[in-house]
C-alpha cells in the first residue's frame, strides 16, 4: 500500500516544488493550497479558483481578466486581490498547482494496492495517459496559456514537470527501491508519458495496462531484477 500524505507533508512537497517563486508568493500559494479534512465549506480561494477553471474553458487563459474571474465568483476585486497578492499571475499559479495537487491526489487513489514497482509503473503511465487524453484542463494547466502546451511539454516546462513529478512520486516508491533508483524510475515514467503522449506509438500504448505492462518490463527488469 502506498503511504498517505498528511498535510505538513503535503505542505514541504509544495514548497520544494514552488521554490522558484519568491518566498511571499510561494507562501500565499502554500497557505491556499494545503488540504485539509474540512470540507463541509468551500472556502472563498477554492470559489475563486473554481471560477478561475470556468472562465478559461469559456475564453482561453490570454483573454481572461480579473474582472471576469470576480464577477463568476461573485466576490469583489479587492477581495480577489486580497485573497491572491499579485492578481492574475499568482491566482494562475494556484490553479496550476491545485490542478497538479488534484491530479496527483487521482492518481494515488487509483493506483492502489501496488504490488511491485512494476504494477507501479504500468498504474501510473495507464492513469496520467488517460487523464491527459480525457482532461484538456490537466493539458492547459502544464502551459503557459492555450496553444503552448506542446512547447510546455518540451523543452521549456519539462523541468519543471519532472520536478514536480518527483516531489509527489519519489516518496511513495521509497518502500520498494532506494531512494536513488526511485528518482531514476519517477523521470523515466515521466518522459515516456509525455513522449508517448505528444507522439503516440503504433507499437505500445501506455493508456492500456497490457500494452504498458510489456513496454515497462525490460526497463524496470534492467533497473532492478529482483523488484518485478
Amino acid at each position: 500500500m502506498l503511504p498517505n500524505v498528511n498535510p505538513d507533508q503535503f505542505s514541504r512537497v509544495l514548497r520544494k516544488v514552488l521554490s522558484p517563486l519568491d518566498n511571499e508568493t510561494s507562501e500565499v500559494l502554500v497557505s491556499h493550497l494545503v488540504v485539509t479534512n474540512d470540507t463541509t465549506m468551500q472556502s472563498p480561494e477554492d470559489r475563486i479558483l473554481d471560477a478561475a477553471r470556468r472562465c478559461v474553458d469559456r475564453w482561453g487563459m490570454s483573454k481572461l481578466t480579473i474582472d471576469d474571474v470576480a464577477t463568476e465568483a461573485n466576490v469583489s476585486r479587492a477581495t480577489l486581490y486580497r485573497i491572491f497578492p499579485g492578481g492574475k499571475d499568482v491566482m494562475f499559479d494556484a490553479l496550476r498547482v491545485r490542478e497538479l495537487g488534484e491530479f496527483f491526489a487521482g492518481m494515488r487513489s487509483s493506483i492502489e494496492p501496488v504490488e511491485s514497482l512494476l504494477d507501479f509503473a504500468v498504474k501510473v503511465s495507464v492513469y496520467a495517459m488517460r487523464e491527459m487524453r480525457a482532461d484538456e484542463n490537466l493539458t492547459m494547466m502544464l502551459s503557459t496559456e492555450e496553444g503552448t502546451a506542446l512547447k510546455s511539454l518540451t523543452v521549456e516546462g519539462l523541468p519543471r514537470i519532472l520536478n514536480v513529478a518527483s516531489q509527489y512520486m519519489t516518496p511513495f516508491l521509497t518502500e520498494f527501491v532506494p531512494l536513488a533508483e526511485a528518482e531514476v524510475l519517477v523521470e523515466l515514467l515521466a518522459r515516456f508519458v509525455i513522449s508517448f503522449f505528444l507522439a503516440p506509438s503504433t507499437h505500445f500504448d501506455l493508456a492500456d495496462a497490457d500494452s504498458a505492462r510489456e513496454f515497462f518490463t525490460p526497463f524496470i527488469y534492467a533497473l532492478n531484477p529482483a523488484v518485478i
